[in-house]
């Protein structure tokens, strides 16, 4: 697996992209913090959307029936398969708490190009 940060000034441009191609893939989202342990808030739910907003500093994942903000997010990674293809996201908060989200089946690298 190779692990890419993506930079700031790419988070809108990025996130956007791959909200487009997407397309209700199911996909598990859980939160690691100190604070309050290991949660998962969904597994097996299609993926409607992913979405950077720089003036709220915040990301939004929405889910059917789930939406999911990470205020003031401060890194995100991307996680690729070996063999190719987008398996994971990560994304730290400004509380050092890890909200990761896995998709059920690899995004093609092809499908990734047109982000």
């Amino acid at each position: 697996m190779a692990v890419q940060e993506i930079a700031r000034q790419d988070w809108q441009t990025f996130l956007g992209g791959f909200a487009q191609v997407i397309g209700g893939r199911e996909a598990a989202v859980e939160v690691a913090s100190v604070d309050h342990g290991d949660q998962r808030l969904a597994e097996g739910v299609p993926l409607l959307g992913l979405s950077y907003d720089a003036h709220g500093d915040r990301i939004e994942i929405a889910f059917e029936n789930l939406d999911h903000r990470i205020e003031h997010p401060q890194k995100i990674f991307v996680d690729d398969a070996i063999g190719g293809g987008l398996i994971a996201l990560e994304i730290i908060g400004e509380d050092d708490a890890r909200t990761i989200l896995r998709l059920s089946d690899p995004l093609l690298l092809v499908e990734a190009s047109r982000i």
